[in-house]
């Protein structure tokens, strides 16, 4: 036996002998391998935090933003003057009662002011105030426009403004054009016109004026004239007369004209209540001469109109108003066409200027015939002339 294999046996033997007295064994050897021993080239990293300790980490302040600029103002456009004009229509204008109208132009105005229309007569009633549309014209213009019905109140002139207002409806400029409110029966039925006296005339203070013209429908059981002084504002005189209803037809009426007026007034004349459906009002304005005047002079037919007839073999009333008569009388004449007399009296003029006289006709004449009324001669300081013309019917 050689020498390892006896190792072996003694070791094996040895072995056995401890485990059976009771030795504890020996642990069986783990194979474990060789970690070769490296010296670090680096410096090691730092522990990792502890996330148990709940620190806070810290930082350093961040420099605050910059304030933000402000934001740019929008553009405010400059002030400007503010300018308006009426376009469309044009010229003189006629505004028939019942119509439509359409009233346009341009306007130069500031943020928050308006642009109305209004129809106002000259005793400042307002028929119409309406507030127009508009839109950029280009720069600091405004094209405008406005429509509106023609109200059928009032027959005479008025005014068409075209206004610019503030933000309290106070009229800053406005253009303004004159009108003339008139009639279509067919299109309107109820009405009031006045066919005197005439737009402008002269009138005499201290004497009557006489007011005559055609009503349609009339309302109210009554015709009120009046004179209104001061741009029409201030009531001078007033005369109320009774009318009676159905469609209506020529109407005529006095009413005196105070001693201590002169200058310009208006006439009017109207039925119903004010502010009702059934009011209507025609107006014309005039002027007052003092009696002193030398213009203060005139004469008026007034009864029968223009266009009457009268009947052969029969009287009829002529009558009429003169202002200063000389000799304070007038000469009334029925002249045939072709020259021939026909009928001739002399009135006498009261203190108002009334006058009137019978003339009769001679039987068996027909045709065309003028009354004449004269006061004094020609040359005389108030001479003055009128006639009309009108029908000689034969007697049936």
């Amino acid at each position: 036996m050689n020498l390892s294999k006896l190792t072996f046996f003694l070791l094996t033997t040895l072995t056995l002998l401890l485990a059976a007295c009771g030795a504890p064994a020996l642990p069986t050897p783990v194979p474990t391998a060789l970690v070769p021993t490296v010296t670090p080239t680096h410096t090691p990293p730092p522990p990792t935090r502890d996330l148990g300790q709940n620190t806070l980490a810290t930082s350093t302040a961040l420099p605050p933003s910059p304030t933000a600029p402000p934001p740019r103002p929008s553009a405010t456009p400059a002030p400007v003057s503010p300018l308006i004009s009426i376009s469309q229509p044009t010229g003189d204008l006629s505004l028939v009662l019942g119509s439509e109208m359409t009233l346009s132009g341009l306007a130069q105005r500031n943020e928050g002011q308006t642009i109305w229309v209004t129809l106002i007569t000259p005793d400042r009633i307002v028929l119409v105030d309406t507030p127009a549309t508009f839109s950029r014209s280009g720069g600091n213009t405004d094209a405008w426009q406005a429509s509106f019905t023609v109200p059928e109140f009032v027959v005479g002139p008025a005014q068409l403004q075209a206004t610019i207002r503030d933000s309290q409806n106070q009229i800053i400029t406005a253009e303004v054009r004159a009108v003339m409110l008139t009639l279509d029966a067919s299109r309107t039925p109820r009405f009031l016109v006045l066919q005197r006296p005439l737009y402008n005339q002269n009138v005499v203070a201290g004497y009557y004026l006489f007011m005559d013209g055609q009503t349609g429908l009339p309302a109210g059981g009554l015709i009120t004239m009046k004179i209104l002084i001061d741009d029409c504002q201030t009531e001078a005189a007033k005369q109320s007369f009774g009318i009676g209803g159905g469609y209506g037809s020529y109407w005529y009426g006095y009413i005196g004209v105070p001693r201590n007026l002169s200058g310009p007034a208006c006439a009017i004349a109207y039925f119903g209540a004010p502010g009702t459906d059934t009011w209507r009002q025609a107006l014309v304005p005039i002027n007052i001469l003092a009696e002193t005047d030398e213009a203060a002079a005139g004469i008026f037919i007034v009864n029968p109109i223009a266009g009457g007839a009268a009947r052969a073999g029969q009287s009829f009333t002529v009558s009429g108003l003169a202002y200063n008569a000389v000799d304070d009388t007038v000469l009334a004449t029925v002249t045939l066409d072709g020259g021939q007399i026909l009928s001739q009296a002399t009135a006498v003029v009261d203190d108002f200027g009334y006058w009137e006289v019978n003339l009769t006709l001679p039987p068996g004449i027909a045709g065309s015939a003028a009354i004449s009324a004269v006061t004094g001669l020609p040359g005389d300081d108030y001479y003055a002339k009128t006639q009309l013309l009108l029908t000689i019917e034969e007697t049936p």
